[in-house]
C-alpha cells in the first residue's frame, strides 16, 4: 500500500503496511514512526514502528504475538501500548484509518486476504 502522509509538508512518506486476516478476524497495521528525521510521535523511550491489530483479540493470542515478535533478530524492545494512557494516538488512528479506507476504495490497489 502506499506510505502514509501526516501532512502534505513530510519530506518522504512513513511506511504504511496492511493486512486482513479476513471476515471478523484481525486487521494488521504496521507504521514507521520515523522518516527523514521526522517523527510521527513521541513516547518515553524511541519507537520506530507501530503495529496496530484491530478486532477482538483471540484468547491467548496476545501473549503469543508479543513472545514471537520479540524473538525478532535485531529486535530492542516489543510492548503494548495503553490507548487510555497514550492520548496522542487517537488523532493518529483516525488518519490511518481514513488513510486505509481511501487506499482500499482505489481498484488499484492490491489486498491481501487469507481468503483466497
Amino acid at each position: 500500500m502506499a506510505g502514509f502522509i501526516l501532512n502534505e509538508t513530510d519530506p518522504s512518506p512513513f511506511s504504511f503496511y496492511y493486512f486482513d486476516a479476513g471476515e471478523n478476524l484481525n486487521v494488521f497495521n504496521l507504521l514507521q514512526l520515523q522518516s527523514d528525521g521526522v517523527r510521527l510521535l513521541k513516547f518515553s523511550l524511541p519507537v520506530d514502528f507501530l503495529l496496530i491489530i484491530r478486532n477482538t483479540i483471540p484468547e491467548g493470542k496476545q501473549e503469543e504475538w508479543i513472545t514471537l515478535i520479540r524473538k525478532i533478530p535485531g529486535l530492542t524492545h516489543a510492548f503494548i501500548l495503553d490507548i487510555e494512557k497514550n492520548k496522542q494516538l487517537d488523532p493518529l488512528l483516525e488518519m490511518i484509518e481514513l488513510h486505509e479506507f481511501t487506499l482500499l476504495r482505489d481498484p488499484s490497489v492490491r489486498r491481501q486476504s487469507l481468503n483466497k
